[in-house]
Formats: C-alpha cells, structure tokens, sequence
C-alpha cells in the first residue's frame, strides 16, 4: 500500500502525529546513508518490530484497548506497509466502531496487497450497502462470491442489496433462495423472501417462507405471518 495514500497518510498522521516528510521517508531506503550490510539490519529490525507491534495490537484488542490496538497497527503500516493482517485488523476495528470510511480505506489497502480474500470484498460490500451505494455492494458481492461462491452470508447479502430495487427483485429472491439452499437454517433469509412475496401479492408462497422462519425462530416474522393469516 502506498503511503502517498491521502486518507491513509492523513488517518496515520492524526492518530500518530508523524509529519509529513518521516511518512515521504518510509516509502524508499536512502542507499547513501548506509554500508552494504546496514540495510538488512535494518530491515530485520523493523520487521521484528512491526511483528511485536501487531502482537501486541491483538491482545490490546482482545482486551477492548481498541484507541492503542489502532496506534500499534498503524505503527505498524509504518514501519513494513506490505503487512496485509495490519490492514485488514484495522478494517475490522473500525468496522466494529461504525467507523466506515476508515474500515473502507483499510480493506481497499489489504485487496491492493492481496485481491483473493472473499471475506474483504464481502466486507466492503456492506460499507457500500449501508452508505447507499448499491452498485459498488453488489459488484464486491460479486467479487467474495466468485471467490468463496459456497458463502450463504454473502449471498444473503447480495440478495439484500438487489431487494433494494424493485427493479432487481427477481435476482433478490434467486440470491435468498441459493443462501436457504447453502445453510437451510437461515430464518431471516426466508422471513425476507416472504417479505418479497407478499409485496408481489403472492400471498400462499409469502405466508409459506414466514411460517418457515417463525419455525426457525426469528421472531419478527411472527407479526407479518399472522396479518396473512
């Protein structure tokens, strides 16, 4: 990840207070200032920080220290800014604040390092989704499910995405249908399902998806089901 980033170099300046030149510094090794042996030392060096800092960084999570387990991670970018598992903790931290700006900036760095993990895509597609951009939801959906395409989370998540649209609603009800198909334990997919159902006014397949997730438990399908009933 490169750290001319402005969002990220800004979030690493205001939580770290590191002026601008040290952040330009970190990014190439000035060969003048060091002998032949001195740049591997100080590699070495800096990755068996980076390592303790983010260490360090889980168990402050662990613990609910989140302001210090974000200093450290960001220590961290700092010090080795290829560090793929610095990035994506951060995201998840932030994400876990409602923080998502940031937790957007941080899973984009990861998938610049590593663009295989589902799990990030699927991430990002949330962010995307709760800011009201529904294109950019459904594409990282996309993404996490041609990578991991077996995910039932994933495509509730796109079926939710798609059910924004009325437009898009017949590709709702395949993605809730393939979530059922992945984990029939689901009993929120099939609550929304007869949500769908009951907006298109087909009523005997809307009261068969809410009995099927009140019989799952999800409970707020038992109002709906008994207004059809």
């Amino acid at each position: 990840m490169d750290l001319y980033n402005p969002l990220l170099r800004r979030l690493i300046i205001s939580v770290l207070g590191l002026p601008i030149f040290l952040l330009v510094s970190c990014s190439y090794t000035d060969s003048s200032m060091a002998t032949i042996s001195q740049p591997s030392i100080e590699k070495d060096s800096s990755s068996l920080s980076a390592y303790n800092l983010f260490n360090k960084a889980i168990t402050l999570r662990s613990e609910g220290n989140l302001d210090k387990a974000k200093r450290n991670l960001l220590e961290v970018i700092v010090l080795d800014d290829k560090r793929i598992d610095a990035y994506t903790l951060l995201g998840d931290i932030y994400f876990g604040e409602n923080d998502f700006e940031q937790a957007e900036v941080m899973y984009l760095a990861s998938i610049e390092l590593n663009a295989e993990n589902p799990v990030l895509f699927g991430n990002l597609g949330v962010i995307f989704d709760i800011n009201g951009e529904q294109e950019k939801a459904i594409s990282s959906y996309l993404e996490s499910i041609r990578l991991s395409p077996n995910d039932a989370q994933i495509h509730y998540n796109l079926g939710l995405a798609y059910s924004r649209n009325i437009e898009f609603l017949d590709d709702a009800i395949m993605r809730f249908l393939r979530a059922l198909e992945l984990d029939p334990s689901l009993g929120n997919v099939h609550y929304d399902l007869g949500r769908i159902y009951e907006y298109l006014d087909q009523t005997i397949l809307a009261i068969e998806h809410y009995r099927n997730s009140v019989e799952l438990g999800y409970a707020l399908a038992e109002q709906s089901l008994r207004q059809l009933e």
